[in-house]
């Protein structure tokens, strides 16, 4: 069962909330598919999911880069592609693919217009035909979250809830001060973009530097911070 009582399964230590709580649950992909997820044709084809970074997950769209085991490893792109918005196959690995994704928002967990503003997180992965996924929010939006969740009958176990601490350092720290002006530069112009916003011809004449130069640079940072990411699996 997801609900003991809301004080009882939210409130931090001694009964004092942080501002900010995080909970780590875990459904089925058949109860995702009752609430209206495409879980079917986004889950089935794959062994297993993980989410490695959130790069858009607004109220619009949910886009993400996920390390993927298809079942099938001769699976085509047609195939992958079916039940996503947008996929784009970033790099083969071990067993796997690094793949951006594209799917309707999963920003928020309900529709309603009182919706408990409540929003998905890291680590969020599929294992074993089950999702886990962690949700951040305030006492009192998650509160909401599992009353509505309770009147729903919405099956959900919870597996951990603690205060949501964050470190402050940045994983950008792991690049030099001029890559990670050109990164964030390209980010905010939207080279990164699908469809790009901005050429790297354009990009680089913003900056002032010739186009070899900034590819050289921008490679080296998406290699840092991949291997970054990498690295804490």
């Amino acid at each position: 069962m997801l609900y003991r009582t809301c004080s009882e399964t939210i409130k931090g230590k001694a009964g004092v909330a942080s501002s900010m709580r995080r909970l780590i649950v875990e459904i089925s992909k058949q109860e995702l598919e009752r609430l209206g997820f495409r879980s079917e044709q986004t889950l089935e084809k794959f062994e297993t999911v993980e989410v490695i970074h959130y790069l858009r997950n607004d109220n619009e769209t949910t886009g993400v880069i996920c390390k993927v085991i298809p079942k099938n490893p001769s699976i085509n792109k047609k195939e992958l592609s079916e039940g996503f918005d947008k996929v784009e196959i970033l790099s083969c690995t071990k067993g796997g693919l690094i793949i951006y994704a594209e799917l309707p928002s999963q920003a928020r967990l309900f529709n309603e217009s009182d919706s408990p503003k409540v929003y998905v997180s890291l680590p969020t992965e599929l294992r074993e035909g089950r999702i886990r996924f962690t949700l951040l929010g305030s006492e009192a939006e998650m509160v909401k979250l599992l009353r509505l969740a309770k009147m729903s009958r919405v099956e959900f176990k919870i597996l951990s809830s603690t205060d949501a601490k964050f470190a402050p350092s940045s994983i950008l720290s792991v690049l030099t001060d001029q890559q990670h002006e050109i990164l964030a530069a390209a980010y905010r112009l939207g080279y990164f973009e699908v469809p790009r916003r901005i050429t790297t011809e354009q990009l680089a004449r913003r900056l002032g530097v010739v186009k070899s130069t900034l590819s050289e640079h921008l490679r080296k940072a998406q290699y840092r911070v991949l291997t970054k990411i990498m690295s804490e699996e």
